[in-house]
């Protein structure tokens, strides 16, 4: 796609050239500033915590161990740790909340700019630029520390190189698209459920087209490719080879997760939460956005939008299909979607009614943009935002800066046991920089410590109970402080200008 407006015989840019750069670069301004914006302003989530955590285990020991039960591909963590090295950071001790949400806030701003080069045409890779920057879903999972920007992201290189190749047959796109597939399998195991719905989407293409095959060559080195890549990524780059058949075995563990596991939903669970969601009185919808994309795929008429209309139905229709649910497992294949709206937008504007359609599609700018707003500032962690899934009260926040408060009161180091079901995460992370932290899954017998925090609210012998406070909705944790320490804060306060205890 050329954005510049030059022709190519050098005649001076028109005003109508102009103007699809000057509007994809404000998506690419906007977009950027609602993901880098306060990254830190909300409690960590679970899965961002333990991300965290392994974060922290790459950089003690300099190795990336895969987990082919757990916790996904190791390019999130070496992503993560390249950037702190970048900052000055060696260990997670000096890494906050917000430097962890940069790497896949920096993933998903690159998402939208390296949208030309799928060569969809200006005024389409404007409005994919548009929706992409604005996507509520989009905007908020690039601000949360788990692999879907980046999973996306890799996809959609895989994508767009792939294209080029078809067109133009040069090794060198096919050697692109082949690494970054392999840096898809190395982000998150469901690259499966897209290389399938890829390979079948090509197939009818193929079919129907009669093109002739493939230089055997040029997949050889696409399959070379991907597999150098993906093997030295999980093999922590030849200090872990085990893990390059770890990222193979996987597979006959997530057949049965595939079931549920408690993520239970009905087939319908991502056509209603794009669609219409209503929690409380309040109302989320990107249904403008899947009602253009079904116009760009009604009216794809290159081999790529083809492709892309087969291949975002069928890995959509399999992720519907699985039990399995969480809500931004659909993100990258809705990502096809934003582009083949872009397709629609561009489609319904080259006929009649530009005025109109313009005016419509500017107030669905506007609204996805409000939304976005919405759920990342005041409903980042509220349960009537239909993005949170079971994340971490903004509540849990007192109980941390009740520890603060309590540890320049204490003689010695402030020790603080945890005794939760899972050991209470986020807590581990939250906790990170305190040694004298220990933790189980249930209440110890015959261990003193000046804190306890448990899920009870019986009585600890020479304890005050302070609580109850928010782990996550419905669920209530306490603090049993020792007398002496409680006594002792109720005086400083009361000696001082700040506010009671609450």
């Amino acid at each position: 796609m050329n954005l510049s407006g030059a022709t190519s015989t050098g005649a001076p840019r028109s005003a109508s050239s102009v103007l699809p750069w000057v509007l994809f670069v404000l998506a690419l301004i906007f977009g950027s500033l609602v993901r880098l914006q306060d990254l830190d302003s909300r409690p960590m989530h679970t899965d961002e915590a333990v991300h965290g955590i392994k974060l922290g285990e790459l950089l003690d020991s300099g190795t990336f161990i895969y987990d082919p039960v757990e916790y996904h591909g190791p390019t999130l963590a070496f992503s993560t740790a390249t950037l702190a090295k970048l900052s000055g950071k060696t260990a997670i001790t000096e890494i906050g909340d917000g430097l962890l949400r940069l790497v896949p806030a920096l993933y998903g701003i690159a998402l939208i700019a390296m949208l030309p080069l799928f060569q969809l045409g200006r005024w389409p890779t404007v409005w994919a630029a548009a929706f992409t920057a604005v996507s509520p879903m989009l905007t908020y999972y690039s601000r949360y520390f788990i692999m879907e920007m980046l999973f996306a992201f890799f996809l959609a290189l895989a994508i767009a190189a792939g294209a080029r190749y078809w067109q133009t047959k040069k090794p060198s796109w096919i050697l692109l698209a082949g690494a970054a597939i392999g840096l898809t399998h190395a982000t998150k195991e469901t690259v499966i459920i897209h290389l399938g719905a890829a390979g079948l989407s090509l197939g009818i293409l193929w079919l129907c087209a009669k093109r002739p095959p493939l230089p055997w060559k040029h997949l050889a080195l696409g399959a070379l490719a991907t597999a150098l890549t993906s093997a030295l990524l999980f093999s922590s780059f030849g200090t872990h080879p085990q893990g390059i058949w770890d990222s193979i075995d996987t597979y006959r563990h997530y057949l049965t997760r595939s079931g549920g596991e408690g993520h239970e939903q009905p087939f319908l669970h991502y056509a209603q939460l794009l669609g219409w969601s209503t929690r409380s009185g309040i109302t989320f919808s990107e249904g403008a956005i899947l009602t253009l994309a079904l116009i760009g795929g009604v009216t794809a008429k290159t081999s790529l939008t083809r492709f892309l209309s087969l291949y975002t139905l069928f890995s959509f229709l399999v992720y519907s299909t699985l039990s399995y649910k969480t809500p931004w497992t659909i993100l990258a294949t809705y990502h096809g979607a934003i582009i083949l709206a872009g397709c629609g937008a561009a489609w319904l504007l080259s006929h009649r009614y530009k005025a109109i359609i313009t005016a419509v599609l500017a107030l669905t700018l506007w609204n996805l943009a409000t939304q976005s707003t919405r759920i990342n500032g005041r409903l980042a962690a509220d349960p009537r935002n239909p993005w949170v899934y079971s994340h971490t009260t903004t509540n849990f926040q007192r109980l941390v800066q009740r520890l603060d408060d309590l540890r320049p009161l204490s003689e010695k180091p402030l020790s603080v046991q945890i005794a939760l079901p899972e050991y209470g995460w986020p807590l581990p992370w939250t906790l990170r920089n305190h040694p004298t932290t220990g933790y189980q899954v249930t209440m110890p017998e015959g261990i003193k410590a000046d804190v306890f925090i448990t899920n009870s609210s019986d009585p600890i012998s020479g304890h005050t109970i302070d609580g109850p406070y928010g782990l996550r909705p419905g669920v209530f944790i306490y603090a049993h402080i020792r007398e002496s320490l409680w006594h002792t804060l109720l005086e400083q306060r009361s000696n001082s200008r700040d506010l009671p205890i609450q």
